[in-house]
């Protein structure tokens, strides 16, 4: 799920808080760089920022933007402390800080920086957003309902803060308001799978169950891919395992891909041909060619299908392999005949 949306220091904020000409052409710099994405460049910037201004906060919350940006939260987390250490009031660092402790899983201390923000300003959305979220995920659902309910009672009806404040419903066992929120997050997003599952969950438990079990079946038939480009991802997959010389895992893809279609030609062409050239079992890959030439012979009783599913080469080659192979495996003693 989606976490509010943040807002970092622009340039303008920054500016007016420096006073050297210096200072400032560095920050500009820095900025220049975030933008073109060279992040070692700005960050070695906002370093030689921090020296020419000791007492900043805005070197300690760039770097940690930047630390953010490159993934490395941890980093970032602890640049944002410094820069509230500089400048307590800085609003926003208390949002930017506890976002990053939520998605790292520090949620008490995510907590504790969300609410020394509030206490500052408690009428912030952002903040208030994050605290509910905070408190949803540390699974403390009756606080969790509490700040949503207190912002929807102030007229925030966003989408989030009805998913969220349905989901904390539903872990609390409050199914009926749980389902009425839920209703209201399915019917702005109908393709989401996970809506439908949350609310069919509420349904349940509000003994809905005619309900339920359409929803139930809305999240399976969106989750459920076409069969025809699943068995097309297993062919390529078992390609590239070919390729990565995985010639067992090769083999259970190209399982797959005729699994979920089984008239994948392809799929079976190359399964004989792995057991042939690539492992040398003669008698595996004689009986998927074999295979294979059953099945385009049924497939050509289809004028349409044959000129479609079947790849001419694939058809001239297993012809000569069978023949080739079951010479082989006849002078070695190997070559089982039918009955």
């Amino acid at each position: 799920p989606g976490t509010p949306e943040i807002y970092t220091l622009s340039l303008p904020d920054a500016l007016p808080n420096l006073d050297s000409l210096q200072a400032r052409a560095y920050v500009k710099l820095g900025h220049i760089y975030q933008k073109q994405q060279a992040y070692p460049a700005a960050i070695a910037t906002y370093y030689t920022l921090r020296g020419l201004t000791p007492d900043s906060f805005i070197p300690y919350k760039e770097l940690a933007n930047c630390f953010q940006k490159t993934g490395m939260n941890l980093e970032a987390i602890g640049y944002y402390r410094l820069a509230l250490e500089k400048n307590p009031l800085d609003i926003t660092t208390y949002a930017l800080a506890g976002n990053l402790m939520i998605q790292e899983d520090e949620l008490k201390e995510a907590i504790e920086m969300l609410r020394r923000g509030l206490n500052i300003d408690s009428t912030l959305v952002n903040l208030k957003k994050l605290m509910g979220l905070a408190y949803y995920k540390k699974k403390s659902y009756h606080k969790a309902i509490g700040v949503f309910e207190d912002m929807l009672q102030n007229g925030d009806s966003s989408l989030f803060i009805s998913k969220y404040m349905g989901l904390s419903l539903l872990a609390a066992r409050i199914f009926n308001e749980a389902a009425g929120y839920l209703e209201f997050v399915v019917k702005d997003d109908t393709t989401n799978a996970e809506n439908y599952y949350y609310l069919a969950v509420a349904l349940n438990g509000d003994y809905q169950y005619k309900r339920s079990q359409f929803c139930f079946n809305k999240s399976l038939e969106l989750l459920k891919p076409d069969p025809m480009l699943l068995s097309d991802i297993y062919l390529k997959m078992a390609d590239n395992s070919r390729n990565l010389e995985q010639f067992n895992q090769a083999l259970k893809e190209y399982d797959l891909a005729v699994k979920f279609n089984p008239t994948n030609l392809e799929a079976i062409f190359k399964k004989a041909s792995t057991y042939d050239y690539l492992l040398k079992d003669k008698e595996m890959a004689l009986k998927y060619y074999q295979i294979f030439m059953n099945k385009v012979e049924t497939s050509m009783k289809n004028a349409r299908e044959s000129t479609k599913k079947i790849n001419i080469s694939y058809y001239s080659t297993a012809g000569r392999r069978i023949e080739k192979l079951r010479e082989e495996l006849h002078f070695e003693g190997k070559l089982k005949e039918k009955k």
